[in-house]
């Protein structure tokens, strides 16, 4: 059951106070944004909602075809 409006509020705050995140600052093409409205309202989830799902599974797939050593260097790149 997609969560009210009221309750998306409220995880936004909470996540907000526990500092689960990071701000991201950027300038999207108008589609993307339609598209991204379009997704979210689809799904009764919210726009972060639906990046983290398609970013999570973007990797899940990157990842599925990489070996091992290439995992590592992968993750190293950003985290090292």
């Amino acid at each position: 059951m997609p969560k009210s409006n009221a309750e998306r509020q409220a995880d936004y705050r909470r996540r907000q106070r526990e500092g689960d995140g990071t701000r991201l600052s950027m300038i999207v093409p108008f589609s993307a944004s339609m598209t991204l409205r379009r997704l979210a309202a689809h799904g009764g989830i919210s726009q972060i909602e639906v990046l983290q799902t398609l970013l999570r599974n973007a990797e899940r797939d990157l990842l599925a075809g990489m070996t091992a050593k290439e995992q590592s260097a992968y993750y190293d790149r950003v985290t090292a």
